[in-house]
């Protein structure tokens, strides 16, 4: 069942398992949230740089967090909307 779900375009399921605008929220929340991480990690890079290793570890801390809520998001979506 999951290997065959493909997002129809005349009712807005994909094969019953999500509706089309859930799965546009779930790549839409990966996207965000990959891209919070990425600028965290600069930013962290730049403390670091400026010999504040402590906040540096903290924002490290914070885009693993997001980093993960993005492969999360990502792997809901490639079993419910994608298949």
């Amino acid at each position: 069942v999951l290997g065959q779900a493909a997002t129809k375009e005349n009712d807005g399921i994909t094969d019953g398992l999500r509706k089309t605008a859930d799965c546009m929220k779930l790549s839409e929340h990966a996207r965000v949230t990959m891209n919070w991480s990425r600028k965290m990690l600069k930013k962290a890079d730049a403390e670091r740089k400026k010999g504040k290793e402590k906040l540096s570890d903290e924002l490290n801390k914070g885009a693993m967090f997001f980093s993960q809520l993005s492969a999360n998001a990502a792997k809901n979506f490639a079993v419910f909307c994608k298949g």
